[in-house]
């Protein structure tokens, strides 16, 4: 039996799986989930509402620039994004687990970014692994460390939940993120480990 234990307490979903000797095994997945509102030293992350899409969709199209390495950074329009967000308000069946979380500075609140994640994914080869399927930042504030921060915050806040790991989706020629480090087999933080995976297909926005 795999069981992750967080602060004394179950709060688990129980799932069988095949072991390698065909044997069935008892595994668990996690069932906690982000806060609505959390903080890193200059970023306040916060839950996208429907009022954010005309935004969160300036910011997807601003970095429209990566599609030349990333497919997936075509020009959307604010039906796309509005999805997203729709899906990442459900608070009950299959996409109880996605999450859109918009990030701003907390000096100036200016929206520079956003990310989203799924806290449980059956692509994923291990439980407790959470999923960030795409994470966004305007070009005027890339190199300069927030997403890195933001990431390290991340895997704080999953890791007081229970989560062993975070998995990230990097095109290879993606050299932007290449060059920050994303195209890395695996990065320990937080006492978590993030590790990068490169899609065949192309993601949501």
């Amino acid at each position: 039996m795999i069981l992750y234990q967080q602060h004394g307490y179950n709060s688990y979903h129980y799932h069988y799986k095949r072991a390698s000797n065909g044997m069935k095994t008892e595994q668990y997945t996690i069932r906690q989930y982000l806060a609505p509102e959390w903080s890193t030293e200059r970023i306040r992350v916060k839950d996208s509402q429907l009022g954010d899409v005309p935004c969160l969709t300036q910011i997807f199209n601003s970095c429209h620039y990566i599609e030349q390495w990333d497919p997936t950074f075509h020009l959307v329009d604010e039906d796309e994004i509005r999805r997203l967000v729709e899906k990442s308000l459900v608070e009950t069946g299959v996409d109880r687990g996605f999450r859109l979380q918009r990030l701003e500075t907390i000096n100036g609140r200016e929206s520079i970014g956003y990310f989203h994640m799924q806290h449980h994914s059956a692509r994923l080869p291990q439980p407790a692994t959470a999923f960030i399927s795409m994470f966004v930042i305007r070009p005027e504030y890339q190199g300069k460390q927030y997403a890195q921060e933001v990431v390290a915050g991340l895997a704080h806040q999953l890791a007081e939940r229970g989560y062993m790991a975070i998995w990230l989706q990097v095109y290879l020629k993606n050299w932007p993120l290449s060059v920050s480090g994303y195209n890395k087999a695996s990065t320990r933080s937080s006492n978590m480990m993030v590790k990068s995976s490169c899609p065949n297909q192309r993601r949501q926005h």
